[in-house]
């Protein structure tokens, strides 16, 4: 959605505005949390290829998860942002397919960000949002906003803001080392554990609903009368779900799948043999054959072969489930979650990482349109399900989550404000954006500028969603996950063990050990400037033939050996620096959505061309517009990247 080089523009101008605001900013100014929260490391100054740097996108999500906040309701997220047909709002009541609006994945998020990028924006809001999220969990375990969200009422606890708020909290710690965000996490793996529904050997959680400490299980959605359908199979808790597509989100798996995250990654760190039986009884519960139903019959298919439904919801189940297998070592899961992936790609678009909100089209009675656009929720849990099989070594899909980071997941992102300016202004009525700032705005961005760096959904070439009257629309699960994700990505491009640095993705990075410069898409060259290892394994993206690889070494003594699409080279020593270079040919792939068919053209793993560019609507926002032209020299320009300790 924004060019490269518009991206690093806006980088530096953010970096400026935030100065600025955290001048004027008096809330938590100075105090040690504050202190605790700017990440350990040093900034590195160089000349890169002016080429995709993730970095940029994380400061511009940093941006969208601090001030896409309400402060006035204990901080809590706004759900959606919905501008272009209509004026800009973030009203309640205007929300659809809420996953709650606690801040919980955001703040999982930022640390996470922070570490990519050295960014101190907001830290004070940051803190505050953490501090109101711990003062709602109460002796039993329960984690109870006051006055409710948009999914549950108030005086109840949702499980799955429950899951992700110990995720978050372990995270924290990881960060400060502040025994408190332990303290918190204890208690939470504490209720989940206490509040599971019992069905035999297994437990649940009921999906939609929020648990009392009395255990009395509720559900009242502020947004269900705004549905434009209702669901096939209406639920009430706490009865046992007759099958996955259950309430009005559909996807009872969704509602386990945060619970089993942090039952067992909290359960294991804690050595908690309550949480570890907690988990092993729940994910029996989420391998039940009727929640996984051949997408092909009406016949189950335990064996994850094939599925349908909420495509968001099953691969983050399939994510919770994998975890769940590298705690315990049930490896004889893994095959079958490999194979659940294998069949999101079939329902999506792996070449550039698009995937439906729901397949196949009109699944389980629900509306054909939820199958004609994608979301960031799914295609974030596609890429951090795909590093994880790869890290698991149930499969080899790095170049899955370079199509899926270096295109759909970043033209999902809303970075150009100017884009969404004339989006919105085109609205009914037009909006008059004097009137849309306010003092907490940087440089009268107004309500849009809060947002910047959201990500939402769309069809592949344009951002709008069809429910929404093809508004634009950012959503607060979409900018969690899409930000968990770019932390994902940037993270796995190399990874350390002390001797041997491996270089999974050919995309920019600096870190202690390894300075990462691409030249792709542009040219097939990437140059590695080493630091600290003595031996780097490079993984050659699938469309490069290993036979037209050249590597130029400014020192003789570094040897290079070559096994399939992995280059060895060893001998390296602190500053050394090698050169890969490779064919970088055309390619074009078509693919169909909604029974449009479209044609990609692809430079390496970047998609350059696609027609059709956007839909004739002048409301929506289009993707792929400014992509790295053919024949384009990579000009070089100056960065300043974090390198965190």
């Amino acid at each position: 959605m924004t060019t490269w080089f518009a991206m690093a523009q806006l980088f530096m101008a953010l970096i400026g505005c935030f100065v600025a605001l955290l001048s004027s900013s008096n809330a938590r100014a100075g105090t040690e949390l504050n202190d605790k929260l700017i990440p350990d490391g040093e900034w590195v100054e160089a000349k890169m290829p002016a080429t995709l740097d993730l970095t940029a996108n994380a400061v511009l999500a940093i941006n969208c998860l601090t001030r896409g906040v309400d402060a006035a309701n204990g901080y809590l997220v706004y759900e959606r942002l919905c501008f272009g047909r209509q004026a800009p709002t973030t009203q309640w009541e205007l929300q659809l397919f809420p996953t709650g609006i606690s801040p919980c994945m955001h703040l999982a998020a930022l640390p996470q960000l922070r570490r990519m990028t050295g960014s101190d924006l907001n830290l004070d809001v940051e803190a505050a949002m953490m501090d109101a999220q711990i003062s709602w969990i109460d002796e039993e375990g329960l984690l109870i906003y006051p006055d409710g969200d948009s999914i549950i009422p108030a005086g109840a606890s949702y499980p799955s803001a429950a899951g992700h708020t110990v995720v978050a909290l372990l995270e924290w710690h990881a960060r400060d080392g502040d025994e408190q965000w332990l303290k918190a996490a204890r208690k939470l793996v504490g209720g989940l554990s206490k509040y599971a529904v019992a069905a035999g050997e297994q437990v649940y959680y009921p999906p939609e609903s929020g648990v009392t400490p009395s255990g009395q299980w509720l559900s009242e959605p502020r947004w269900r009368d705004k549905l434009l359908t209702k669901p096939p199979v209406v639920y009430q808790p706490p009865r046992e779900p007759s099958a996955e597509h259950v309430g009005y989100k559909g996807s009872v798996l969704y509602d386990q799948a945060a619970p089993l995250t942090a039952l067992v990654t909290a359960g294991k760190a804690f050595n908690d043999p309550v949480a570890m039986e907690t988990a092993t009884r729940l994910a029996r519960f989420m391998l039940r054959p009727h929640f996984w139903e051949n997408s092909l019959s009406t016949e189950h298919a335990p064996d994850f072969v094939h599925w349908k439904g909420s495509v968001a919801g099953h691969l983050a189940a399939l994510r919770a489930l994998l975890a769940y297998v590298r705690a315990t070592n049930d490896d004889a899961l893994i095959q079958r979650i490999t194979a659940g992936y294998e069949h999101a790609r079939e329902l999506g678009v792996p070449a550039i990482g698009w995937y439906p909100h729901w397949a196949p089209t009109r699944a389980h009675g629900y509306p054909g349109m939820l199958s004609t656009w994608g979301e960031t929720c799914a295609t974030a849990n596609g890429i951090m399900l795909a590093i994880d099989l790869s890290d698991a070594g149930a499969g080899d899909y790095w170049d899955d989550v370079a199509r899926a980071a270096r295109n759909q997941l970043v033209e999902q992102q809303f970075g150009d404000l100017a884009a969404m300016q004339a989006a919105a202004s085109r609205g009914s009525p037009p909006i008059e954006f004097d009137k849309l700032a306010s003092a907490d705005v940087v440089q009268g961005q107004g309500l849009l500028g809060r947002f910047l760096g959201g990500f939402g959904g769309g069809k592949p070439t344009s951002a709008g969603i069809v429910y929404m009257d093809n508004n634009s629309v950012i959503d607060a699960c979409c900018t969690a996950n899409g930000s968990l994700a770019l932390y994902r990505v940037w993270e796995a491009i190399t990874r350390f063990d002390g001797s041997t640095a491996t270089v999974n993705l050919l995309l920019n990075r600096s870190s202690p050990w390894l300075i990462i410069e691409s030249w792709l898409p542009h040219e097939g060259k990437v140059r590695l400037r080493n630091r600290q290892a003595k031996r780097i394994r490079i993984r050659l993206p699938d469309h490069v033939d290993p036979a037209d690889v050249k590597v130029a070494r400014i020192v003789e003594a570094i040897v290079v050996t070559q096994e399939g699409q992995w280059l060895t080279v060893d001998g390296m020593k602190p500053r050394d620096e090698i050169v890969i270079e490779f064919n970088s040919t055309e390619r074009t792939e078509r693919f169909t959505v909604d029974r449009k068919e479209y044609k990609a053209t692809f430079m390496g793993n970047t998609v350059i061309d696609i027609e059709p560019r956007r839909d004739d609507d002048p409301y929506v926002i289009p993707l792929y517009v400014n992509r790295p032209a053919r024949g384009a020299m990579t000009p070089l320009r100056t960065v300043r990247h974090f390198v965190s300790n």
